[in-house]
């Protein structure tokens, strides 16, 4: 039995998810929230992308390209009490491949598991005190993919809306947005994440 109250939070790319995240940060308060971020855990069976074209063509949003293993590992040791490391990973800037180092994560009170595929795996999903799903329409979901990755992967938005048809899309239908049926609570995520914030946490609290 853990004492780290442990959320994960789950939904599509552009979603929100992040967002979300740091506002429950915010309301509960820096030093009460530990977070997680799935992203870190990347894995691939072939060398990573290092361009925008490599990045335009990879599928990055399958599972496969998932170290759930280690991920489960790292949650299991915050519930026990442990501090760990994440490990070094890969951030493309401005169609730059960069890779970064994670700082320590040591337990606080509540752990918050975010990312594309945090409610996809069952072996994740099991170490759950609570789940989260952040529903929101295709149609803003891309509009801030369009927003935003110019600057993130350097791609145009003819290059982004290629990929969201190819892969990024495809990958949602297929094994995110099924994770929605089994979530603790569904949210908006076109709505004011602070208010999102307070209604996650009346949810837990009446947990």
């Amino acid at each position: 039995m853990h004492t780290l109250y442990t959320i994960g939070i789950g939904g599509g790319s552009g979603s929100g998810k992040s967002t979300i995240t740091r506002a429950l940060r915010d309301l509960a308060g820096p030093d009460e929230v530990t977070i997680l971020h799935l992203d870190w855990y990347f894995s691939f069976d072939t060398p990573p992308p290092t361009t925008k074209e490599e990045h335009a063509k990879a599928n990055l949003d399958h599972p496969r390209h998932v170290d759930w293993k280690r991920a489960a590992q790292d949650i299991q040791a915050l519930q026990e009490g442990r501090t760990i490391t994440p490990p070094t990973h890969i951030l493309l800037e401005n169609g730059e491949a960069l890779e970064k180092a994670s700082a320590p994560l040591s337990p606080s009170t509540f752990l918050l598991v975010e990312g594309l595929h945090a409610l996809t795996f069952p072996e994740l999903v099991e170490l759950y005190d609570f789940r989260i799903f952040v529903q929101t329409p295709v149609d803003v979901r891309v509009q801030r993919r369009l927003e935003r990755d110019p600057n993130r992967t350097g791609q145009s938005a003819e290059e982004i809306q290629d990929q969201l048809e190819a892969s990024v899309l495809p990958m949602h239908k297929q094994h995110i947005e099924p994770a929605a049926l089994d979530a603790d609570l569904v949210v908006d995520g076109t709505q004011d994440p602070e208010l999102l914030a307070r209604q996650i946490r009346q949810e837990v609290l009446n947990t």
